[in-house]
């Protein structure tokens, strides 16, 4: 597992993104915990006093993936962390990129109540669970970040 780091991290600005990805999948639930979805949802493209690194979303999801895969972050692998992940960390305009959270209608009342998240560029999905291409889920409207 240490290899595939190793491996992916090419240069400085790689080992830059990793830490600052794993950061944020440590530290995102206490943040959430702190402020309210569309405080927090705020902030995510921010920069801050620090610059957030860029990418693409082929680097982010490896880097990603290797941190969700640590048995101590194996409990923030949702697709809420996934999609947040990707949303703060994805080399794309603002005003493209959209962070969208719903709800999976249900096929009967006592069925669990599933939620998702999912990130869109341009309208097109990049990442996202099937139930939204299949068109199950209800989207919960949150405001725009730009």
């Amino acid at each position: 597992m240490v290899r595939a780091l190793r491996l992916a991290i090419r240069d400085p600005q790689s080992a830059w993104l990793a830490m600052h990805i794993g950061l944020f999948i440590v530290c995102a639930r206490r943040r959430l915990a702190r402020q309210s979805l569309p405080q927090f949802i705020a902030t995510l493209r921010h920069r801050g006093f620090m610059r957030v690194p860029r990418a693409s979303s082929e680097r982010i999801v490896g880097f990603r993936s290797w941190w969700l895969r640590l048995p101590a972050l194996q409990k923030c692998d949702t697709c809420y962390v996934r999609a947040m992940t990707l949303y703060r960390f994805l080399d794309a305009p603002d005003r493209d990129l959209q962070l969208h959270i719903g709800i999976e209608k249900r096929e009967s009342d006592g069925e669990r109540l599933r939620g998702h998240a999912w990130v869109s560029l341009a309208d097109a999905v990049i990442e996202g669970p099937a139930a939204v291409l299949e068109g199950r889920i209800r989207e919960i409207a949150l405001p725009r970040s730009s």
